[in-house]
């Protein structure tokens, strides 16, 4: 946005200026809130006028060979010659354009008139607010018939990445469906929420399993209590399960484990009460494939309030450069708080895990980090 907290301030003070002469709490009330829609209506504008560039170059494309004349870059490998069932035989264009970062998909006819295009995608709002987006490839695309229509929707798998942040410069899959209709494709943005937010994005079974079968890793952020996680089928690792005494939390059980969903192992550690019931969860995977295994876990002060922290190094499968599967050593520290513990994200931004660095070497560095002395 734009628009300063001086400019709220000035229409705020006007207002209060005038209210002194009024006696009356709803009409005080009312005057709020037109200076205030004021201000949202200049929001507003500011924004209309950072997505208009975008949007003209969207708009103006109406054959294939006007898509890189306004700014768009196809995604070669993924072309594809694709069936509708009311318009035949379309030529599936995508495309992500050069400044702004946002997915594009052209429908193009035999004769390159676009019949169709789309940039509802999630990942098109991935930066809330913002033109500029993050995405820069499509890891696949897949065609297959998901709500039992008959007709063939099309499962999009996005690679994006940050120039900002812990993740900054690595690459994170965002996944997408759009379902095929009589005037082309349409996104339900219920789907494509639940499918991000509980991770279900990284291979295309598991957002088949998801979308046409029903079956979801909700759970694992949901659950009230043990029990809850294991009928829907969460696994404990028993030898990385442990009972620990937390100064703001007292005796509660660390419970590690995973669920599979379609092939894909999905690591999760919970804190309990001795009764079972869940008081926080924690979710090391982050943008990684699939988990391989648990190294190591410890619990000691790291950032130095007195209080016990937890510092977990595991396996997890990714991908290189060229496209290969590898297995990746990477840690996760969580810093214990008034009834919650809080991820780091500074100290991780400054040190990447080695592959022989051990629980000793990471706490030694994230404490040298917070000013222990050596």
């Amino acid at each position: 946005m734009n628009i300063s907290f001086q400019v709220l301030f000035d229409c705020l003070s006007t207002e209060i200026d005038n209210m002194k002469k009024i006696k009356n709490p709803i009409i005080v009330f009312l005057i709020v809130m037109l200076a205030l829609s004021s201000v949202s209506a200049a929001e507003a504008d500011d924004e209309k006028d950072l997505f208009e560039p975008y949007s003209e170059s969207f708009k103006n494309v109406r054959f294939e060979e006007e898509i890189t004349q306004n700014g768009f870059v196809f995604i070669e490998t993924q072309v594809f010659t694709i069936k509708h069932e009311k318009m035949g035989e379309l030529k599936l264009l995508p495309a992500i354009h050069k400044e702004f970062n946002r997915l594009a998909f052209f429908f193009a006819s035999d004769d390159g008139y676009i019949v169709f295009k789309t940039d509802d995608f999630i990942s098109n709002s991935w930066l809330k607010g913002q033109a500029r987006q993050t995405n820069r490839d499509l890891v696949c695309l897949s065609f297959t018939d998901l709500n039992g229509d008959g007709l063939d929707d099309i499962i999009i798998i996005s690679a994006c990445r940050n120039q900002f942040g812990i993740y900054a410069d690595k690459t994170y899959q965002v996944a997408d469906v759009l379902f095929q209709s009589e005037e082309g494709f349409y996104r339900d943005p219920r789907i494509s929420d639940k499918l991000n937010r509980f991770d279900m994005n990284k291979t295309l079974d598991a957002i088949v399993a998801f979308v046409r079968d029903g079956v979801s890793m909700e759970f694992l952020f949901t659950a009230k209590d043990l029990a809850e996680l294991y009928a829907h089928g969460f696994r404990p690792i028993s030898n990385q399960c442990f009972t620990e005494h937390f100064e703001k939390f007292g005796v509660v059980e660390i419970i590690s484990g995973f669920f599979n969903l379609a092939g894909q192992n999905y690591l999760m550690i919970y804190i309990t009460d001795t009764a079972g019931k869940i008081l926080w969860n924690f979710q090391p995977m982050h943008y990684y494939v699939n988990f391989y295994a648990i190294s190591s876990i410890s619990f000691r002060d790291i950032d130095g309030d007195g209080n016990k922290d937890i510092l977990l190094i595991g396996h997890y499968v990714t991908y290189d450069e060229d496209g290969l599967v590898i297995i990746k050593r990477d840690y996760d520290i969580y810093y214990q708080r008034a009834g919650y513990f809080l991820e780091d994200t500074q100290f991780k931004q400054s040190y990447s895990c080695g592959e022989d660095d051990d629980i000793g070497v990471i706490t030694s560095k994230a404490r040298q980090y917070w000013g222990w002395p050596q």
